[in-house]
């Protein structure tokens, strides 16, 4: 059966308004859209620069290689975003030092897109050791494990130099147990730990007996702890919150821990070792080796190998 002509042609008249009421919602939709990207991309360098405020160096460094966009803005390599890094780290004395180094040394800062994000940069690839008024007159050594957690070892030494300490001593002589005092040379070390970059949650430092390595090419020995003697027993000296008001880790270790620390913060450890065969502070500087420190991370228990210096070097 024909369709009238008529009817064909008011068919194809309806068909044709409604393609252009689809097409024009499509873009006014589509404007919309624009405009609601528009205002922000306008905004958006406020929020980056706020986000930029609670991330790590390592994070800001990822976040400069995702376009170009974000790259050439002054976002994350915001020269007070990086600034504020160097003292969350380094402590202020010791980056006010540095940058008087600096501008001494190399004039090309003038002309740097973000000389402080250069500056933290150079400390950290050279390990900078944070201010810490609790350490010891001799420094023996620092290391870092991947650049997550760093440690340094400094000797507390007494005013003769000499080592020789009054410890005491139990024993078990017919069935009773007796205790007595007796001269040993013992040195005492101050461990400072700090997490540099592991910003995913906490640092364990588990508790553990300390040794220093004093092994030779010949044979192999170890300076261990003192023990039985609590006056000598190890202990964190100070721990350095950032955030005064949390002292809860955000996960439990897997038994018993010495301590914790959130991205930058530090511990000072005092640790009392039995320096056998050196009767002097000197003594034991030549030799001792290295100590090792077992710190968890990420529930994976891993050593800190803290090398010493043969050569004596005072604060």
């Amino acid at each position: 059966k024909t369709e009238h002509p008529q009817a064909t042609k008011k068919s194809s008249n309806n068909m044709s308004a409604n393609s252009h009421l689809i097409v024009s919602d499509k873009m006014m939709a589509e404007e919309k859209k624009r405009e609601i990207v528009k205002n922000v991309m306008m905004e958006t360098a406020f929020f980056l620069k706020h986000v930029a405020s609670f991330l790590d160096a390592q994070s800001l460094c990822q976040c400069l290689s995702v376009c170009k966009n974000w790259a050439t803005q002054n976002i994350f390599q915001n020269n007070e975003t990086w600034l504020d890094l160097c003292v969350k780290r380094f402590g202020a004395s010791s980056v006010r030092k540095w940058e008087v180094d600096e501008d001494e040394e190399d004039e090309a800062n003038k002309i740097k897109t973000s000389p402080n994000m250069d500056l933290y940069c150079r400390m950290a690839e050279q390990n900078v050791k944070p201010y810490c008024s609790l350490e010891g007159s001799i420094t023996l050594g620092g290391s870092t494990l991947d650049g997550l957690v760093s440690g340094w070892v400094t000797m507390v030494e007494r005013s003769n130099g000499e080592t020789s300490r009054s410890v005491m001593f139990s024993e078990v002589h017919n069935g009773e147990s007796k205790t007595y005092y007796g001269p040993i040379p013992v040195v005492e070390l101050r461990i400072l730990l700090q997490n540099t970059g592991f910003s995913n949650g906490v640092v364990f430092l588990p508790d553990q007996h300390f040794s220093v390595d004093a092994s030779t090419r010949r044979k192999g020995e170890k300076m261990l702890e003192v023990s039985g003697d609590d006056r000598f027993q190890r202990r964190v000296l100070h721990v350095e919150r950032r955030n005064k008001n949390d002292h809860s880790p955000q996960r439990k270790a897997f038994g018993r821990e010495m301590c914790f620390l959130r991205l930058f913060e530090t511990a000072v450890l005092s640790v009392h070792i039995h320096a056998r065969g050196c009767n002097t502070t000197s003594k034991f500087c030549n030799r001792a080796k290295k100590i090792q420190i077992l710190v968890s991370i990420d529930g994976t228990t891993r050593p800190l190998v803290v090398p010493f210096h043969n050569i004596i070097g005072h604060r």
